[in-house]
């Protein structure tokens, strides 16, 4: 599993998160310890950090296969369209993320992958409540 200690995260981005896992997942499941080690910052610090609704792209290590994932509320995600959830594994381990960090994070089947950041493009518009409601 990935870890996000010592990584900085918007202030919006963890009240969002704790909001969707609070509504996402079994209060007896729920794994707030993803943001564990966090330290929320204004976003105005944050100018290159991966937050919901940015696009980043990535590369899988060591094949260096890369891929290109848009951050979204669970309920937006469609991995055919390139989005993805913000809890996912995969999701988690970007967010709060920039460019040159690589990260290990668990997937599915047991599954383990290293992914280096290659780029974090900020999107044109981000609607907060796209990302706390629907």
């Amino acid at each position: 599993m990935s870890s996000i200690k010592d990584v900085s995260i918007s202030s919006n981005d963890a009240k969002v998160s704790n909001r969707l896992l609070s509504h996402a997942v079994p209060a007896g499941d729920l794994d707030r310890s993803v943001l564990d080690g966090t330290v929320a910052r204004p976003r105005a610090e944050q100018p290159d950090v991966v937050r919901v609704g940015f696009t980043v792209t990535y590369a899988e290590l060591p094949a260096g296969t890369r891929r290109r994932v848009t951050l979204v509320n669970p309920r937006a995600a469609d991995a055919g369209a390139g989005r993805i959830s913000v809890l996912s594994p995969v999701g988690r381990a970007l967010l709060g993320r920039t460019k040159g960090h690589v990260v290990r994070v668990g997937l599915p089947m047991g599954r383990e992958a290293s992914l280096r950041v290659l780029e974090v493009a900020a999107p044109q518009f981000v609607d907060d409540e796209e990302f706390v409601s629907a």
